[in-house]
């Protein structure tokens, strides 16, 4: 992943679906929300994630949601954390035991689904599961960048 400075980064870890106490925190730093319903910052800074914003905490859906528009509008990057994997494993259908929080993300869909339905249930874990996913390539690859330029020095 390459990320452009540009005008600034706020660099921001573990809100664990805390999203409330998150849209406090993009207030303070100065963040206003825009005609398109998206978070700017007045001076052109970014938001990077360092991961988990999932979990634990009671609005995994709406914080997924946030990073998801705003990493596709150019407004934010995220890195994928051991959160993300386990939430995009149990996206795909696989077997995982969701515990120290995780557990809170399949409550979640459960009640998104009765009010939404299956179909744009469905949508969205598409979507999200594909942001994830392209998150962990990049990470991967990021790694092996490093390891062959560990290897250089």
């Amino acid at each position: 992943m390459r990320i452009e400075l540009g005008d600034g980064l706020d660099i921001i870890g573990d809100i664990h679906a805390c999203f409330e106490e998150f849209m406090t925190l993009l207030a303070k730093l100065g963040y206003q929300k825009n005609f398109k319903g998206l978070f700017v910052h007045p001076e052109g800074r970014k938001l990077l994630s360092l991961g988990d914003v999932m979990s634990r905490g009671p609005e995994s859906i709406k914080t997924m949601k946030f990073f998801l528009q705003h990493v596709e509008a150019g407004l934010a990057y995220m890195i994928d954390s051991n959160h993300g994997w386990k939430i995009a494993r149990w996206l795909e259908g696989r077997k995982v035991q969701l515990r120290h929080g995780d557990e809170n993300v399949a409550e979640e869909f459960k009640q998104y689904e009765k009010e939404h339905g299956v179909k744009k249930t469905k949508e969205l874990k598409g979507k999200l599961l594909l942001t994830i996913s392209l998150l962990t390539r990049e990470k991967i690859k990021s790694s092996v960048h490093m390891q062959a330029l560990k290897m250089n020095l």
